[in-house]
C-alpha cells in the first residue's frame, strides 16, 4: 500500500512485489519521473517522493505491467548510443537496424566523396537518417540529407529529433511523400527499413509490438514484400551511377528481395547478418552502364 510518507526504497519495494522481474525498468521509470540518474535513485533510498510523482509513477507502472513498452511510456529510445524521441506514430528503433549505419559508413570509407546526397525512405522517428548525418559528419563527410515518410505525425517526431540534435534544415530535410512521389533528383545513397513483416506474422506478434508500434510501419502485405516491390519501381532512377541502395530485410527474405531489385536493374553486392546472425541487410548498386 502506498501512502504519503514513503521514500524511494519503499516505493521501489512495493513495485517489485507486484512485478519482481522488472526491477531495472521500475528504477528507470522512477529516475525519469524524478529527473535523476538511476544511480542517484539507488544511492538515495531515503529520498521522499511527492504525491504528484507517486501518482505519475503508478500510472506509468500500471501501463508497463499491462504490456506497454517502456520506451513508449518514456517517449524515447536509444539508437546508436543516442536518445531519440518516439511516440505511437513511430516504430521503436531496433538494435538490429544499427547495421544499416555501419554498412553506410563502410561504403563511404571506400569512396573519395566528401560531399554526398543521401535519401532515406520511411524515416519514422528520424533516428536512422539523423544518426547517418552525425556519424558521417565525424568522418568529415557532409552534403544534403533527405528523409521521406507518408505519415505526417511521424514526421513531426522526426523534426523534433532534428531540433534535439541541432541539425540545420540547410543540411537535412524531412518531406511528406509516398516513397518517391514528392522526390526529384538522384542520390549517392538511398537507405530504407520498410515494412517487411507479412500480415499473418503481424497478427502473431507479441502484444508489446502489435499494440503499440504503428501497423503501417510493420505490415508489408500478404508476403511481407509489398513495399519492396513499390520501392523497386523507382529506386534505379533516383540513384546516381555507381550509387548504393541499402535496405533492411526479414531474416528469410534475402533471395526474394534480391530477385525483386535485380529485375529492376540493380546489382546485388552483398547481404549482411545482424548480431543475432540473421540475414538483415542487402546492399545493391546501380552500375554505371
Amino acid at each position: 500500500m502506498i501512502n504519503n510518507n514513503q521514500n524511494v526504497a519503499e516505493i521501489l519495494q512495493i513495485c517489485k512485489k507486484v512485478s519482481p522481474q522488472k526491477n531495472t525498468h521500475i528504477c528507470t521509470l522512477l529516475s525519469k519521473i524524478l529527473n535523476l540518474k538511476s544511480i542517484e535513485i539507488l544511492t538515495n533510498p531515503n529520498k521522499k517522493i511527492s504525491e504528484k510523482n507517486k501518482k505519475a509513477l503508478l500510472k506509468k507502472f500500471f501501463f508497463f505491467i499491462n504490456g506497454k513498452p517502456l520506451s513508449k511510456i518514456l517517449g524515447s529510445r536509444e539508437f546508436f548510443s543516442r536518445d531519440f524521441l518516439i511516440n505511437a506514430h513511430t516504430l521503436d528503433p531496433r538494435p538490429e537496424s544499427e547495421i544499416l549505419i555501419d554498412v553506410v559508413k563502410d561504403l563511404v570509407k571506400n569512396t573519395n566523396l566528401k560531399r554526398m546526397k543521401i535519401l532515406e525512405l520511411g524515416v519514422g522517428s528520424g533516428c536512422l537518417l539523423i544518426t547517418l548525418f552525425l556519424e558521417l559528419k565525424k568522418m568529415n563527410v557532409t552534403g544534403k540529407f533527405f528523409g521521406v515518410d507518408i505519415n505526417i505525425n511521424a514526421l513531426k517526431v522526426a523534426l523534433k529529433n532534428q531540433s534535439r540534435f541541432n541539425i540545420s534544415s540547410r543540411s537535412l530535410n524531412f518531406i511528406q511523400s509516398n516513397w518517391f512521389t514528392e522526390i526529384g533528383g538522384k542520390f549517392d545513397i538511398i537507405v530504407s527499413n520498410p515494412p517487411y513483416i507479412s500480415t499473418n506474422e503481424f497478427n502473431d506478434l507479441d502484444k508489446t509490438v502489435k499494440n503499440y508500434d504503428p501497423r503501417s510501419a510493420l505490415d508489408g502485405g500478404s508476403e511481407g514484400l509489398e513495399c519492396f516491390r513499390q520501392i523497386s519501381k523507382r529506386v534505379f532512377y533516383h540513384l546516381k551511377n555507381n550509387g548504393f541502395f541499402i535496405v533492411e530485410i526479414g531474416s528469410k527474405q534475402k533471395e526474394l528481395v534480391k530477385e525483386i531489385f535485380e529485375e529492376e536493374k540493380l546489382f546485388f553486392l552483398k547481404c549482411l547478418r545482424d548480431l543475432s546472425n540473421k540475414e538483415r541487410c542487402i546492399v545493391f548498386q546501380k552500375k554505371k552502364s
